[in-house]
């Protein structure tokens, strides 16, 4: 079983990262949803184990990754080029054309895990400062099933 720490939407707001840090290390992964990418870029120890898009609020980074691990299809977005803030059917459809089994993205600072069919959808939340239901997920994994908690913190 693989394991994944899960964040969005930090907007600079690096303490609340680094007070991750520890969770982070322990995990296989860590995959950022955009808004705050340089808050987790400039983490050289989590140096092949970060999956990141930027948002946007960003001005570099993917707009979208579609990795494969542990015979898992994941797609990480921000969300935003999907009009997630309206609705989840065109991110919906664009993981239904890829054949995603998970799927992972921000942009409306707030959280949900919810299993669609075959699709795990999961939004992790916000850390940014000017939230108070700061939260992140965490992602456990294999070729059989995916589940994902979401962990309200600070």
């Amino acid at each position: 079983m693989k394991t994944a720490v899960v964040l969005s939407d930090t907007h600079g707001n690096r303490a609340r990262v680094n007070a991750l840090l520890p969770l982070m290390r322990e995990a296989d992964f860590v995959f950022f949803c955009g808004d705050g990418i340089y808050d987790l870029l400039s983490l050289n120890e989590l140096s092949g184990k970060l999956h990141a898009v930027g948002g946007n609020c960003d001005g570099c980074g993917d707009k979208e990754l579609f990795l494969e691990i542990e015979k898992k299809k994941i797609f990480l977005t921000h969300g935003h080029r999907y009009g997630v803030k309206r609705s989840f059917s065109a991110l919906s459809l664009r993981a239904e054309e890829l054949g995603a089994d998970i799927v992972l993205f921000g942009h409306t600072h707030t959280a949900l895990s919810e299993q669609v069919g075959g699709t795990l959808f999961v939004n992790p939340g916000t850390l940014s400062p000017y939230s108070a239901h700061a939260s992140y997920a965490y992602l456990a994994f294999d070729e059989k099933r995916a589940t994902a908690k979401i962990v309200p913190c600070f």
